[in-house]
């Protein structure tokens, strides 16, 4: 997919994103992918993020540290939207998520539900901003096999103070019939603090 073609999936120029890269970019980032293509080793489709510049500037750095980060590659995270608040993020049940009785680790799927609001959260934040968990709450409804093979996570921000942003997530998988059921419900709070993505 050529540069322009990229751009055009998430309605931007190409000066918007030249924007986003400049000196933005945490970690060892990988120059040949695009700051409009956040890609780890699963997926290599643009992620909906914002047509804005200065949104674009504090998300596309976060997201593609978060595909970047070494757990998430092994749980085969992938962030499939994450837009106005609001994420959808998928994983792979695989031998990093499951537990020895082969079915879906419960700590795992609270770490990933976490990420999943971490995803919905970072398009709320200004560029001198991060944010941390401060609490969590979740309830697992139903266990998960692998024969699922993949889980989807959907979280939105409920509201957002000066200081905290409130979340909700919801883990499913697909049912019997296709439609999704819910194996999980999650509540958290994320701390808004100072500070940049660490380079």
């Amino acid at each position: 997919m050529t540069r322009q073609r990229r751009c055009a999936t998430l309605g931007l120029t190409p000066g918007q994103v030249q924007v986003a890269a400049a000196n933005r970019w945490p970690l060892r980032l990988d120059p040949r992918i695009a700051p409009n293509q956040i890609i780890n080793q699963h997926v290599d489709i643009p992620v909906p993020i914002c047509s804005n510049e200065r949104t674009l500037q504090v998300t596309a750095p976060w997201l593609q540290a978060l595909h970047q980060h070494p757990y998430h590659n092994s749980c085969g995270v992938r962030v499939v939207r994450t837009k106005d608040g609001e994420s959808h993020v998928r994983f792979d049940l695989n031998a990093y998520t499951l537990n020895g009785a082969g079915f879906l680790h419960g700590g795992v799927l609270y770490g990933l539900m976490d990420v999943a609001c971490f995803a919905a959260a970072v398009p709320l934040l200004s560029p001198d901003q991060q944010i941390v968990t401060h609490d969590i709450h979740c309830s697992i409804l139903a266990p998960v096999t692998a024969a699922a093979e993949t889980v989807d996570i959907y979280a939105h921000v409920i509201r957002r103070g000066r200081s905290l942003i409130f979340l909700r997530a919801e883990a499913c998988v697909a049912g019997d019939d296709e439609s999704p059921r819910t194996i999980a419900l999650c509540t958290l709070t994320k701390s808004i603090v100072s500070g940049r993505i660490a380079r």
